[in-house]
């Protein structure tokens, strides 16, 4: 983890605390000095679209700390805890052919006119888990392949034919009750969590729910860049339907339930809503959070990283406020161009005192670590 810059120092005691929040101002790097700093001085600063090099004021936009309450100091200790991961493990991947399904299948897609995305949303609204007679569904072209793996993720089948990738236009519709990230967002009554619709199975074996979150990760580098949203969606939707029929043994529950997270962040109003998360069925663990959206990280680096932070953020202080988060690995999936990042991380007991308390004699609170 980087070292804290000494103007953005978090608070090593309740007095610090104290005088952080109520009066100190939060300056900011200085720009002209930039070009002169070495590598290791720019990432002492922050300065960088690592999220791990961003200060307290570049993901926050504040001009001041004095609206810092529990909530925000969380928010950018996660933020500086997470980082994405590079590392694609395709032979790990490859070993049980997801990356050559789903880039095959990603591929066919972009290299497409994205025509049918409406015609497939309107399925799912009307036809939801009524699957049609042989010959009487809706053909949705391109949409048709991963509407057959949604099906066979639902009846926890092997035995359904599976569609060669790619290949699938002018192929039968498989209804389904679940939208997996392409659904319409639509604010609930109690302004916090939406309820679409979520499928489970039975309980599987932990080893290979841990396997799953650990390789559950793919880039697809040769993939054109799209200039919409709906086709890296159907890359996420493919990756994970996929993800889910070759580790059957586990029984994932996909909970498609959007977690709503809004406050107001200094002069900012932040709210977000995530698109879902993987669950284990026996103690609710998040495995990971997904958040369908497309961004360019170079361009506005700090309201993607702060966007990226607060998704996973309703999830875990859901956890927080229950007492059931200690131990727990947390992890999200979102999505940059036509790639799927992965990032996890998970709570320590120093970091559980120090957020309870916000004090730690002699010593700085430690950070969300990776793992």
């Amino acid at each position: 983890m980087p070292t804290m810059n000494d103007s953005v120092r978090l608070p090593q005691s309740e007095s610090q605390w104290e005088k952080q929040t109520k009066q100190e101002k939060i300056p900011p790097p200085n720009p002209d000095n930039r070009h002169e700093m070495s590598e290791d001085d720019r990432k002492a600063l922050h300065v960088g679209e690592h999220p791990a090099d961003l200060s307290i004021r570049e993901v926050s936009g504040w001009n001041s700390a004095s609206e810092v309450k529990r909530a925000h100091y969380l928010t950018v200790r996660i933020i500086w805890g997470f980082y994405p991961m590079q590392e694609l493990l395709e032979e790990r991947l490859e070993s049980y052919k997801i990356l050559s399904e789903v880039s095959s299948y990603v591929n066919g897609h972009l290299e497409r006119e994205v025509s049918e995305f409406p015609a497939y949303i309107n399925d799912i609204d009307t036809k939801r888990g009524l699957q049609p007679p042989l010959g009487q569904a809706t053909r949705l072209g391109s949409y048709t392949w991963i509407r057959h793996q949604q099906l066979a993720i639902l009846n926890r089948s092997t035995s359904l034919p599976v569609p060669e990738p790619g290949a699938s236009l002018g192929r039968r519709s498989l209804g389904l009750p679940l939208s997996m990230g392409v659904d319409s967002t639509v604010d609930s009554e109690d302004d916090f969590e939406m309820t679409n619709v979520s499928f489970s199975g039975s309980l599987g074996d932990m080893d290979e729910v841990c396997e799953v979150a650990d390789y559950s990760f793919a880039e697809y580098e040769d993939s054109p860049r799209s200039e919409t949203e709906d086709p890296v969606n159907i890359a996420l939707m493919a990756f994970l339907s996929t993800l889910a029929i070759k580790f059957q043994r586990a029984k994932l529950d996909w909970d498609v339930n959007k977690k709503k997270f809004k406050f107001q962040l200094g002069n900012a109003n932040i709210r977000t809503i995530n698109d879902g998360c993987l669950r284990v069925k026996d103690n609710g663990d998040v495995l990971a959070v997904v958040e369908a959206k497309y961004f360019r990280l170079s361009e506005n680096p700090e309201a993607t990283l702060m966007q990226m932070g607060l998704d996973i953020l309703a999830h875990i202080l859901d956890s927080y406020e229950k007492d059931y988060y200690i131990g727990k690995k947390f992890s999200m999936l979102s999505e940059h161009y036509d790639q799927i990042w992965y990032t996890r991380a998970e709570f320590t007991e120093e970091y559980i005192d120090s957020s309870r308390s916000f004090r730690v004699p002699g010593r700085s609170p430690p950070s969300m670590m990776p793992t």
